[in-house]
């Protein structure tokens, strides 16, 4: 059934993490601008194969007056990054998540301004209480398919941002914005405690990440997402399952996009683990899962498939703070074909992001990138492509071949 699109069902696709972090930023600058389209190119056949291709979206495009992105942690990209996306084929940007707020307010505003214009669509962050209260539902060749999306939180510790109250539309969340963050940031002026504002000037922490590295010392570890009494909030959890409702009412499916978890873990945490279990419970009819920057595994719960983390479509491999061992440069484009009124199958196709000595990327299909390669390299590659197959449809890799598309059954 690969690469076929019928008037009986329709595909669609999603992908992970899409990230446009320093060293790619450097990279892609020209006398013009900022070009970006060659990062994308590697993929473009496969999502124009598909009817609908939905990503998630980790930078804001506030501007280059505000300062584009100088630090590790806290993200503003150039226009011209969604004007690549758009020509690659990506239909819709899931926007809730820790770097919505990196310019504030005002950053999260102009950010959706611009998906607008490009006629990307977009969930999870909006302008006014009368848009955060409308369930997106999007037609596709008649069948009616609802999109939400939900983030654990904003990246208050990193980018200093409190919504309040009369803004708290702005971002689904779902726990307390602040749950999780051991200071508690001003609302208005966002100030930093004095002490750290000491420490950053003597040292950033991209210098004590390279430092680190220098010295051949683990730069990390995998965070895991554990279970604490706090991160319960059942009235937030309540409007995520009212929402779950309404849009079940309004559609042939539903599918929830969630931003939460640990990093760079190859296994979801406890929390994780909960709230998918709590969107089928409510619901839901697909849940996917972004955060970890690594893939994790795909399950099915109550026969509904909830893919943990498809890990990162783009990322840079460069970046001070990646951790390798869980090999968070391959990612996961999940595919679902949906009939009239019944599910037909899952599959998924492995991505990988390659970066050259300058810091551009290229994302490649590795079906396509393995066609390319030399028996050494190949051997490898192969190697980590069955890891990534086996960490995600967690089936044992048994006779394993590297194909375009692989299909996912409830274990």
């Amino acid at each position: 059934m690969d690469n076929v699109i019928d008037r009986n069902f329709i595909k669609l696709t999603f992908i992970g993490d899409i990230m446009c972090e320093l060293p790619l930023l450097k990279a892609a600058h020209t006398k013009k601008g900022y070009d970006f389209d060659s990062v994308f190119v590697g993929t473009t056949d496969l999502f124009n194969s598909a009817d609908y291709v939905v990503g998630n979206l980790e930078t804001v495009f506030a501007g280059k007056s505000v300062g584009y992105t100088r630090s590790l942690y806290s993200f503003n990209t150039p226009d011209s990054f969604l004007d690549s996306l758009k020509r690659a084929g990506i239909d819709m940007c899931v926007t809730a998540n820790n770097h919505c707020l990196d310019r504030g307010l005002d950053g999260l505003k102009r950010t959706l301004y611009e998906l607008d214009k490009r006629g990307i669509s977009h969930i999870g962050t909006y302008l006014s209480k009368e848009a955060s209260d409308q369930i997106f539902v999007k037609d596709i060749k008649g069948f009616k398919i609802a999109f939400l999306a939900y983030t654990y939180g904003t990246g208050i510790k990193d980018n200093h941002v409190e919504l309040p109250d009369d803004f708290s539309y702005s971002v689904n969340l779902l726990i307390p914005q602040k749950i999780g963050s051991p200071i508690k940031y001003s609302k208005v002026e966002g100030e930093v405690p004095y002490i750290k504002q000491f420490i950053s000037r003597l040292i950033s922490e991209k210098k004590k990440l390279q430092l680190k590295k220098m010295l051949k010392k683990p730069v990390g570890v995998p965070r895991m997402d554990s279970m604490w009494d706090e991160l319960i909030d059942e009235k937030l959890l309540e409007i995520l399952k009212s929402n779950i409702g309404k849009a079940k009412k309004q559609a042939d499916y539903v599918i929830l996009n969630i931003h939460n978890g640990g990093q760079f873990n190859s296994m979801p945490g406890d929390f994780s683990e909960y709230i998918m279990n709590f969107c089928v419970e409510s619901g839901a009819d697909l849940v996917v899962g972004h955060h970890p920057h690594v893939v994790q595994k795909a399950s099915f719960i109550a026969n509904k498939l909830c893919a943990f983390s498809l890990g990162n479509y783009s990322i840079s491999p460069s970046t001070p703070y990646m951790l390798f061992e869980n090999l968070p440069q391959y990612s996961i484009a999940l595919h679902v074909y949906i009939g009239k009124h019944f599910l037909i199958h899952y599959s998924f196709s492995i991505l990988k992001i390659v970066e050259n000595r300058k810091g551009n990327l290229t994302i490649y299909d590795t079906y396509d990138l393995f066609q390319k390669c030399n028996e050494y390299n190949r051997m490898s590659l192969f190697k980590n492509i069955r890891e990534i197959y086996c960490r995600f449809s967690q089936n044992s890799g048994e006779n394993f071949n590297v194909k375009k598309e692989y299909r996912l059954y409830e274990q």
